[in-house]
């Protein structure tokens, strides 16, 4: 969960900065499939990436 928070945040920070491109590396195979497919990753769905 710690993981995905954090990435949300350098997310929003990069978008916020008016970057459109950056590089966002994880082990993670269930965030990285959201991220990718651009779900909107709230403080609740993040729950579920506990399990690993």
């Amino acid at each position: 969960m710690a993981e995905g928070l954090v990435i949300q945040a350098a997310i929003s920070a990069a978008l916020a900065a008016d970057l459109s491109h950056f590089l966002i590396e994880s082990d993670c195979q269930e965030l990285v499939q959201a991220i990718n497919a651009r779900v909107l990753l709230s403080k609740k769905s993040m729950t579920s990436f506990q399990t690993s």
